[in-house]
């Protein structure tokens, strides 16, 4: 069957693309026209399947996405009506334990220019098997740390420490325990801050 319909509240150009439940390969995708924003997905087969719409702008920040659940049943589908929301820059914060020296930059001809190293790597990674890419922790400039142009969903939140004298010791957003639990983004809703903090009461493991 065919899906079609109109894509508001975008910068330019908007990515279509079809999940599945349980699938890890995404399906048909489309890009909708620039200037009026419809879009059509042929070859699409019968079943609930999720729609995902993704614009993206220019440089780091901006863009926006939307999610919007169908049945395909017996009929095409050509009206759909999809207002995108713009996704979220999600503040990062991560203390080092006060027994070792805060992480400087790593050495360069030019280290006096470049921006402060963030101590770990944070890293969200979709629970959606079909959506596979991942995002990271950043700074741009002298602004803060934080994780850019994520839309809603439900995440996996990992770290990495840089130093090997520190390990994670707590990660929560909004007193939920992200070490056992997912980071989620809900429409409409604001980035909740996520923090690290890093502890240097480590385990060794030897095999």
């Amino acid at each position: 069957f065919h899906v079609a319909g109109k894509v508001t509240g975008g910068d330019g150009p908007v990515i279509v693309s079809v999940e599945r439940p349980g699938e890890s390969v995404p399906g048909p995708s489309a890009a909708s026209n620039a200037r009026t924003g419809i879009f059509r997905l042929p070859l699409v087969y019968p079943g609930t399947l999720t729609l995902v719409f993704r614009s993206q702008r220019r440089g780091e920040e901006g863009g926006e996405a939307a999610r919007q659940s169908i049945t395909v049943a017996s009929a095409d589908i050509l009206n759909l009506q999809v207002a995108l929301q713009p996704m979220q820059s999600i503040p990062v914060q991560i203390d080092e334990p006060a027994s070792i020296p805060a992480a400087t930059p790593d050495p360069s001809p030019n280290a006096n220019s470049l921006p402060q190293r963030a101590p770990a790597q944070v890293i969200l990674i979709p629970e959606e098997p079909s959506e596979m890419q991942q995002y990271v922790a950043r700074r741009q400039g002298d602004a803060p740390l934080s994780i850019p142009n994520v839309p809603t969903g439900s995440y996996r939140v990992r770290v990495q420490t840089f130093a090997t004298a520190e390990c994670l010791g707590a990660i929560d957003a909004g007193g939920v325990d992200l070490a056992r639990s997912p980071y989620t983004i809900a429409d409409g809703g604001a980035a909740v801050p996520i923090h690290v903090t890093l502890s240097s009461d480590c385990s060794t493991l030897k095999g």
